[in-house]
């Protein structure tokens, strides 16, 4: 849930927990954090925090795409 707060918008006090070191969400894709609404922009951002991540895999996802996850596996689509 951290990747949430990587552009700074969001104000996870608000709801009464600390999501900075929270990457569990619902615990449905394990090892993986999502960065959706990526745009160009955020290159240099997404790449900075992940660094900080490097045991997880960041999935970058545009406002064209979903991460499904099936008996074949986790794979992104348009």
């Amino acid at each position: 849930m951290s990747t949430a707060l990587w552009k700074g918008w969001d104000d996870p006090h608000c709801l009464g927990i600390d999501l900075k070191e929270d990457y569990t969400a619902l615990g449905l894709v394990k090892e993986h954090v999502f960065f959706p609404h990526y745009a160009p922009r955020y290159a240099g951002l997404v790449e900075r925090e992940r660094s900080q991540i490097p045991q997880w895999t960041t999935i970058i996802l545009d406002d064209s795409q979903a991460y499904l996850v099936d008996e074949r596996g986790g794979r992104i689509i348009s």
